[in-house]
């Protein structure tokens, strides 16, 4: 399925669309999937008989799975916007459930739940991605690659890789809940210029954090950074242009 450049497509809240195996919904033009948070536009495996029924009339001879369909992919595409839809069982190409490529979009409110990749996978833009619920992926919740997202507010949990996995990326990461991670809550894979972490909730994961050194928080920014398995900050060194304070309590060490 392809959205081409010029064109909109709106799809209501209450609508359910199914892929089938390996299928993909390609948007060159604008998506404006615009849920309630009652009545959600889902998007989903053919398979998945708990949204719109037993579409495939085989009863419970088949059940969904992580990977059964492959994504949702927006390529210049800024004017789309994701709110109140649920994208469930994607990911079968490896390159997220939803795959934002230099589209300045809007993910909001939005369930994007048991995928073969990545929850969202993000390429050269900087889009808002806020208040949404990440769970259960094989890779990482949010995997960003260059450009500068917005991070703001989403539960990001139970995936198997990172909570936030940032390459060459610059996001602000603000008051999100990222928990029971498998390796890291934030991982950067590089000391990119970055501002301060502040008020997010990182528990439960193997590792808190791995930040540049100028995005190490204040006490004041309002971070819970523990427990989780190993407690301690790991960071890259760059450069610090504010005031910081290390304190000891309540992770001590800083590697």
């Amino acid at each position: 399925l392809t959205v081409a450049a010029g064109t909109t497509l709106t799809i209501d809240a209450g609508v359910v669309v199914k892929f089938a195996s390996g299928k993909y919904l390609t948007v060159s033009g604008t998506l404006l999937a615009l849920g309630t948070s009652g009545n959600p536009v889902v998007f989903t495996a053919w398979t998945d008989d708990a949204h719109g029924g037993d579409s495939n009339g085989d009863g419970a001879a088949t059940t969904p799975s992580a990977g059964y369909w492959d994504r949702i992919y927006f390529t210049n595409s800024a004017a789309s916007r994701l709110e109140h839809a649920v994208v469930r069982y994607a990911g079968s190409s490896n390159q997220g459930s939803v795959h934002l490529s230099r589209s300045d979009m809007a993910v909001v409110s939005s369930t994007i739940s048991d995928g073969s990749s990545h929850g969202i996978y993000t390429y050269d833009c900087a889009p808002v991605i806020m208040g949404n619920t990440i769970v259960r992926h094989a890779r990482s919740g949010l995997q960003h690659n260059y450009g500068a997202p917005t991070d703001r507010g989403n539960t990001i949990a139970d995936n198997g890789i990172h909570g936030i996995r940032t390459t060459y990326a610059a996001p602000v990461i603000e008051n999100n809940t990222i928990t029971g991670n498998a390796s890291y809550g934030i991982y950067f894979a590089e000391a990119q210029n970055v501002g301060e972490i502040a008020g997010n909730t990182i528990t439960g994961n193997r590792i808190a954090v791995r930040l540049p050194f100028s995005a190490l928080p204040n006490p004041a920014a309002g971070n819970t950074l523990s427990p989780n398995t190993l407690n301690r900050i790991e960071f890259y060194g760059n450069t610090l242009s504010r005031d910081l304070k290390m304190t000891a309590d309540p992770v001590a060490v800083y590697y």
